[in-house]
């Protein structure tokens, strides 16, 4: 018999399940045609031959041949060349990989703010927060590795938040080592986020339990073996190509993103629920330089009510430190800076801000409940404003996307797969083979990067 608290709690759970479950449903991209670089992606479905595949994955890596984006790409390779040849020229299952991370990414959130010991008000707002995040959820619908990267940065920061006791348990352990090493087999920045969280949150246990920095305690909480383990990944997977010149390119760096709008769009792109100007920017800035010194002066008088905010901002230092860092990357590198590159920092910029308003809501709540409860209503109201206005652009998004499907099979349907086949070079095959439907043909193995066997 449940008691009325399990039941409360179960009611709320299928709540937050079910609001996730459809906000990944209204950003699946469900029928939108592919673009060119989910076509490489696809490309895999092409080949028939499961040793070939594993070949054209593998061989450039070993190599040391691969370029940057082929590195980073090649596990989620493997997943679409199996999704694909089990169910068939289908964009779900295309960007399978992708949606069971936005699963996770809620999942994890979630989780996070629940670790917090912040209640369901909290974790209400940090799932339609992250549906208001249009840029970000977008990549819950696209075949490429930016939102199992935002997940696997989510889940390392969820274990790194847990206490000893919990990492060590099934799931604990699942969430760490699946986060980490996934990631890294996914992309090549997750390295970046696992060391910054896990040193933030080490300084973060530090200040709170106060164990010594040189025992055996501290080996523990940082679990060695994970770390290694993912750097040796990230080494023998990537190191290779950056040696031979596979990171070098010859583009210029502002191309896609302007210099004189590099920072209003980098700030925008990580608190997309705040006004953006080049004012609001330096006032921003100011605060921040403000906060910091007068914490820096007031160190030996911080209140034990205070010291929690530094958890949320820190977290939201290492997004914006990472995302500064691979930006800069991309310009010693001549590759264009690109908005993308900053998704994961994105999450975990949004996670630290609901972090910090759900924190600063428990503090006042100590000296008054009424302020406490207003900031708590605004700050909520904030983050999740958009929400509704979310929800409409994604069904007239995904309607559209429906019509285009129907109307490429409309206008291929007497058409077979070898009638079309030696169109490859010019038409859209890829997206004549989805809205047609049956097994991937292998003309899509011309498409770039397998291109074999063309006719």
């Amino acid at each position: 018999m449940l008691t009325r608290a399990q039941a409360i709690r179960g009611a709320q759970n299928f709540v937050l399940i079910l609001l996730s479950v459809g906000i990944v449903a209204l950003y699946s991209s469900l029928n939108r045609p592919i673009w060119t670089d989910e076509k490489q992606h696809f490309a895999w479905g092409g080949i028939q031959d499961p040793l070939e595949a594993m070949r054209q994955i593998v061989t450039p890596i070993l190599e040391g041949n691969a370029q940057t984006w082929y590195a980073s790409s090649w596990l989620y390779f493997i997943f679409d060349y199996w999704l694909l040849n089990v169910f068939g020229a289908n964009s779900l299952a295309l960007r399978a990989p992708s949606i069971v991370s936005a699963l996770l990414l809620l999942l994890f959130a979630v989780l996070f703010i629940r670790r917090q010991a912040f209640g369901f008000y909290w974790q209400l707002v940090t799932v339609l927060a992250f549906l208001t995040q249009t840029f970000l959820m977008y990549f819950a619908g696209e075949a490429r590795p930016y939102m199992p990267l935002a997940a696997s940065v989510l889940g390392v920061a969820l274990y790194y938040s847990l206490k000893l006791g919990d990492r060590v348990t099934w799931w604990g352990r699942a969430i760490g080592w699946g986060s980490a090493l996934v990631g890294v087999l996914m992309h090549a920045y997750v390295i970046f986020y696992l060391l910054g969280i896990c040193l933030l949150f080490l300084m973060l246990a530090k200040r709170n339990q106060g164990f010594n920095w040189k025992t055996k305690q501290t080996l523990n909480w940082l679990n060695p073996a994970l770390l290694l383990s993912a750097v040796g990944l990230e080494v023998a997977t990537r190191v290779p190509s950056v040696l031979r010149g596979g990171s070098r390119f010859a583009g210029d760096p502002f191309e896609f993103t302007a210099r004189e709008n590099l920072v209003s769009s980098f700030f925008y792109s990580h608190f997309p629920n705040f006004p953006v100007s080049w004012y609001s920017i330096r006032i921003f800035v100011i605060l921040l330089l403000a906060s910091i010194l007068a914490l820096l002066v007031a160190r030996p008088y911080w209140s034990d009510h205070v010291k929690p905010l530094l958890g949320p901002i820190g977290l939201i230092g290492v997004g914006l430190c990472v995302s500064a860092f691979v930006s800069a990357l991309s310009f010693v590198n001549g590759y264009w800076i690109l908005s993308r590159q900053w998704v994961a920092s994105m999450a975990l910029c949004l996670l630290g801000t609901i972090w910090f308003f759900a924190t600063l809501t428990r503090i006042i709540q100590s000296k008054s409940r009424l302020v406490a409860g207003a900031v708590a209503l605004i700050s909520g109201l904030m983050l999740c404003l958009f929400a509704p206005n979310r929800v409409a652009e994604q069904v007239r998004l995904l309607n559209d996307y429906r019509v285009q499907n129907e109307q490429i099979a409309a206008e291929w349907a007497d058409n077979s797969p070898a009638q079309i086949a030696p169109l490859w070079n010019e038409t859209d095959v890829p997206n004549i083979n989805i809205a047609l439907g049956g097994p991937v043909w292998p003309v899509n193995a011309c498409f770039f990067p397998v291109g074999r066997n063309c006719p």
